[in-house]
């Protein structure tokens, strides 16, 4: 019989997969990273969908939508950059001629 690893094995490739995919359709790196991301993939069928994430089933969901590539990059910018444990470090760097910029866009409704 194939040895198929151990439990804590199995886990850990599951959070590379996670990551991995999370990486593609919304990269939370940057805002740019993000803008650069899969807007488009909105499923993906494995044998244990159960095992991914939350926040991948809501960025597929988002993909899923029909609406702009615009509206989508907003949706995932205010989901994932502007919820409620707010990260500033991303935008830190970030020239002072762009903040309103994005700061305007963020705050447009969907």
């Amino acid at each position: 019989m194939e040895n198929q690893g151990t439990d804590e094995e199995i886990d850990e490739i599951w959070d590379d997969v996670a990551d991995a995919t999370m990486s593609l359709v919304c990269n939370t790196s940057s805002i740019q990273a993000c803008y650069e991301s899969n807007h488009v993939l909105n499923h993906i069928s494995l044998f244990s969908e159960e095992r991914f994430p939350k926040r991948i089933e809501e960025v597929l969901g988002i993909n899923e939508r029909d609406i702009s590539t615009n509206k989508k990059v907003r949706c995932k910018l205010q989901n994932f950059f502007f919820n409620e444990m707010f990260e500033i470090y991303p935008y830190l760097s970030m020239k002072n001629v762009w903040m309103p910029h994005v700061l305007a866009l963020l705050a447009t409704e969907q």
